[in-house]
């Protein structure tokens, strides 16, 4: 049996229980997991998917900067600080920024950290909801998958770990559920599994 990387995370974080875990980092993707049953959701890359990552939350920034340059989307305090912030002197300077460094995802997903700095925005708050909203959506879509059986629930990643106000519209919206944010490291999930599989070995050699 391969052990997946998402798997060891829920581990690390459920103490050893079957789950779902959700990572929020660059990109974006949920899985769950019962029994030897994996269920997944998202995870698609950047162009077609990665909902709720810092990948999308960046680029709906951007993306908001140029709407208020071109007159196509409200004033927002995310133009003036991301100005500042890539030391550019206008809007259109991200254009050329991102196409220098369009096999980076990390240029764009290294900016949804910034977004803490206007929390108050109305544009900056509408981006936030959107990734809680999408985080969620994909939790609650496992959950389906997996026939209701999965209670537990692990979030992980940049996202979800710094960003308190996402990180709160996503436990609100998860009310009834187990919700924790791993604190262990991801070998100690990997040595759960591995003396999961101990025990099971055992009892079967014993039988």
């Amino acid at each position: 049996e391969v052990t997946t990387v998402g798997k060891v995370a829920l581990y690390a974080g459920t103490e050893g229980k079957d789950g779902i875990i959700h990572i929020a980092g660059t990109g974006s993707i949920c899985m769950g997991y019962y029994h030897n049953q994996e269920y997944r959701v998202g995870g698609y890359g950047h162009i077609l998917g990665d909902e709720g990552s810092a990948y999308d939350i960046g680029l709906k920034m951007m993306k908001a900067v140029l709407n208020q340059h071109d007159s196509r989307g409200p004033q927002t305090a995310i133009t003036q600080m991301l100005l500042e912030e890539m030391k550019i002197h206008q809007p259109y300077d991200i254009v050329r920024m991102v196409h220098q460094n369009v096999t980076d995802k990390t240029f764009v997903a290294s900016k949804a950290a910034l977004i803490e700095k206007v929390m108050e925005d109305k544009v900056a708050i509408q981006i936030m909801d959107s990734a809680a909203e999408s985080i969620v959506a994909n939790i609650l879509s496992v959950v389906v998958l997996s026939d209701n059986r999965l209670k537990d629930i692990v979030l992980v990643g940049s996202v979800l770990e710094k960003n308190s106000y996402i990180r709160e519209r996503v436990l609100s919206g998860l009310k009834g559920f187990s919700v924790y944010l791993s604190r262990n490291e991801p070998c100690y999930g990997a040595g759960l599994i591995a003396l999961k599989k101990g025990c099971e070995h055992h009892g079967n050699v014993r039988n």
